[in-house]
């Protein structure tokens, strides 16, 4: 089995990036195109409702981040356009952001899920670019989103799913059955994020109200989340049991958790996280949604597919890297493992060859809809959906703008916390190749069983011995001999100049293990935590999308 060469996520982020900024509609305020087909017959990409706040908010986020792993802002052309298509849905009265005019039909408003979105470009517009611009109009944004926030005893809540100025608000938010509207969804839960990360720069106090009113509201009155952790589809919305929304709201919680320390909370999160990998896999895949678990739908309409949904969203790979860093900062070592594997998914998931799609060359482009060089065009992003052993969803490329943005935001998550400085003391967490201005690090597998490190400062490193290998069977060599002391799960070299190379050499044995998946029995073929393919094969085989050429 040819196993191509090292990974390097300069070559995934960069190639994100292209998509970022060729999915952009010139002539509708450079929204991006949310749904696309990539097919041997025909290509064409079109706009959706969620064209606006989602994939403009997540667009501008995952380009500037993806901008940080290559160490260029590539993307900066397409991102101030995404910037200006921004300023055009703020609301000048209320500061929220809207779905405007368009001729898809789509309703005007101010969708809940859309705020968030535009939290995520938001922030990464104010760390990176450093423009108070972004600070004002997140600080406009909160205001909007307390100011129409549904208050009861102890929390707040959204119980719609669109705002519109001058709507009625229903007296009565539940139902004997739950909320009225999906919870993490649209009534707050997926805001916690964002919100939690802007907290944890600013301490800004009304971020601070709505974060623990709304982590009360999703924890202790949302009726989502069993005492087992579960969350399972009951069919009360269309939402209901949607993985993304549960895990990102999730995230989001532990992100506030890990701020104020609360031990009980970040347990809460982990019995959430530990049935939610049960319903996906070691390598990343995770399903679009739970469905029902042997019970009738509330609503006929909302009948799910018995079990796990056999298909995943990239999106919910993200959530569940997030969510693994996170547990692995506050105390869970073990997890840092689960998200170097998960991540395997963010790399089956790109399209990279477009060799085999059709270009459509007689069809003009409409106002809703793109033909132009689809194919080449879409390079660099993520499918949408894949089956376990697959790059299609039996068949089909299945894409979705929200889960090419949640690629590149993934890709940043384990490029960026791969390694951590603190004084003079660097962390080395996951085994991957990064260069910034504090480390150069070579990770040679599947060529070799080489890892080797630079600090570009003096000081003390600290290397994780991940989970699949036996510190017996590491050799590792100190520029200066220097005594190597093991203080589990980390290998500790002291004293090291800038410019020092510390080099760890290991078996890199392909070994083959089995797991279910949703049901049904597949085989990986592993080196280390680095997956290379999937057997039986599906449609689309794994192993080509794995591979690195």
């Amino acid at each position: 089995m040819e196993l191509g060469k090292a990974l390097d996520y300069r070559d995934l982020a960069a190639l994100a990036i292209h998509h970022y900024k060729e999915m952009l509609d010139p002539d509708y305020h450079h929204l991006p195109y949310f749904f696309a087909k990539i097919g041997s017959d025909e290509s064409f990409a079109w706009h959706s409702e969620w064209d606006f706040g989602d994939a403009v908010g997540r667009f501008l986020d995952a380009s500037i981040l993806c901008g940080e792993i290559v160490g260029d802002r590539l993307g900066r052309d397409a991102e101030e356009r995404l910037k200006e298509a921004l300023r055009w849905m703020q609301s000048d009265e209320d500061g929220l952001f809207y779905r405007m005019s368009n001729d898809w039909d789509v309703p005007a408003g101010a969708n809940m899920f859309d705020q968030r979105s535009v939290f995520l470009g938001l922030l990464s517009w104010l760390r990176f670019d450093q423009e108070e611009e972004a600070r004002t109009r997140i600080e406009r944004m909160l205001k909007g989103m307390r100011s129409i926030a549904v208050e009861r005893d102890d929390y707040i809540c959204y119980p719609f799913e669109t705002y519109v100025p001058g709507m009625e608000v229903p007296d009565r938010i539940y139902t004997e059955h739950g909320f009225i509207v999906e919870p993490t969804h649209y009534g707050g839960g997926v805001f916690i994020l964002p919100l939690a990360i802007y907290y944890e720069w600013t301490g800004d106090p009304l971020a601070a109200e709505m974060l623990e009113k709304l982590t009360t509201f999703i924890v202790k009155h949302s009726r989502v989340f069993e005492a087992d952790g579960s969350f399972w589809s009951k069919g009360r919305y269309p939402d209901d049991g949607h993985f993304h929304s549960k895990m990102g709201a999730v995230a989001g919680i532990l992100r506030y958790a890990a701020i104020k320390q609360d031990r009980e909370l970040i347990a809460w999160v982990q019995k959430v996280y530990d049935w939610a990998c049960g319903m996906g896999s070691t390598y990343g895949w995770f399903p679009e949604g739970t469905g029902l678990n042997g019970e009738e739908p509330v609503d006929e309409r909302y009948r799910w597919l018995p079990g796990i949904i056999q298909h995943s969203e990239t999106c919910c790979t993200t959530d569940m890297i997030h969510t693994a860093i996170y547990l692995a900062k506050n105390g869970n070592t073990a997890c840092w493992d689960d998200a170097e594997r998960f991540a395997n998914t963010l790399v089956a998931s790109q399209v990279r060859d477009v060799t085999w799609a059709k270009t459509v060359t007689d069809k003009p482009d409409t106002p809703t809809r793109t033909y132009r060089d689809v194919p080449q065009r879409y390079r660099g992003g993520f499918t949408g959906r894949m089956n376990p052993n697959d790059f299609s969803n039996r068949g089909k490329v299945d894409t979705m703008a929200c889960c090419c943005a949640a690629g590149g935001r993934g890709l940043y998550l384990v490029w960026d916390n791969a390694t951590s400085l603190n004084g003079d003391k660097l962390d080395i967490q996951l085994w991957i190749n990064k260069e910034n201005e504090h480390v150069k690090m070579e990770y040679e597998v599947p060529e070799a069983g080489v890892l080797r490190i630079q600090p570009k400062q003096a000081g003390d490193l600290r290397i994780r011995v991940p989970g699949w290998l036996s510190t017996d069977a590491i050799a590792c060599h100190t520029p200066r001999r220097q005594r190597v002391t093991l203080s589990l799960p980390y290998l500790i070299i002291e004293g090291l100049e800038a410019g020092e190379t510390v080099e760890l050499s290991f078996p890199a044995e392909l070994v083959k293990r089995e797991e279910i998946v949703a049901g049904h029995a597949y085989v990986g073929a592993w080196i280390g935590n680095r997956l290379f393919d999937v057997s039986p094969s599906g449609v689309m085989p794994m192993n080509k999308a794995l591979i690195m050429k």
